[in-house]
């Protein structure tokens, strides 16, 4: 698979260390990145930089990960925000996420992906 190195990932998970792992993983096959743990801290970077995807938990310290979705809307809307719910366990879904078709089809070169709204 070949990775469209000019892809501007953010993290927002909740816990802090899994999105530094998340981040370093990324790194790792080239895709550049930075995470945040929350959604104000997400938003503000959004309204500073643009990312074309953001990876969001579906429930942070400070807002759901739908209400995110909803403001990115706003504050970003070019990006696609891609909202993932973990396991209840202690695994990492880190490795999952890397290999699953939904990655692939987002950081591929010449990706058909189109922006999709979240309905009411």
């Amino acid at each position: 698979m070949v990775y469209a190195l000019k892809k501007k990932t953010m993290i927002v998970l909740s816990k802090q260390s899994e999105g530094l792992r998340m981040k370093e993983a990324f790194e790792e096959i080239g895709i550049e990145s930075c995470a945040v743990n929350s959604g104000l801290a997400a938003k503000e970077l959004a309204s500073r930089e643009f990312f074309d995807i953001i990876i969001c938990d579906a429930v942070l310290p400070d807002i759901t990960g739908r209400e995110l979705i909803e403001e990115m809307m706003f504050i970003s809307p070019e990006s696609r925000v891609v909202l993932i719910e973990k396991p209840n366990d202690d695994t990492s879904a880190i490795e999952d996420l890397i290999e699953s078709d939904l990655f692939k089809n987002l950081f591929s070169q010449g990706s058909s992906l189109r922006k999709v709204y979240p309905s009411n």
